[in-house]
């Protein structure tokens, strides 16, 4: 006797509904970063965070004195600055 496919599909189907659900339901906390933490993110210098929060260019919050960021912020930042134009440097064409 052989086993349905389609009930194993079912039950495994079944299965990632509760799993996402449970991952849906969980509570969704800010992953906040520091400068450095930062830096690494954006592959850019300290120097580079600190004038960009200067000139609010980038979003931050402070804590106290320390700077600290949003993670997914950071990554909406990077998505929204991104260069549109191609960039070609160097190239001559001839014909």
């Amino acid at each position: 006797m052989t086993t349905n496919p389609f009930a194993q599909l079912e039950t495994s189907l079944e299965e990632i509904r509760l799993k996402l659900d449970y991952l849906a339901s969980e509570p969704k906390q800010a992953e906040f970063l520091t400068v450095q933490q930062a830096c690494q993110l954006l592959n850019i210098s300290k120097s580079t965070i600190y004038k960009r929060t200067m000139n609010s260019e980038i979003p931050f919050y402070k804590h106290g004195k320390k700077l600290i960021f949003n993670r997914l912020e950071l990554i909406n930042y990077i998505s929204q600055h991104r260069n549109h134009k191609p960039v070609f440097q160097g190239v001559t064409i001839e014909r």
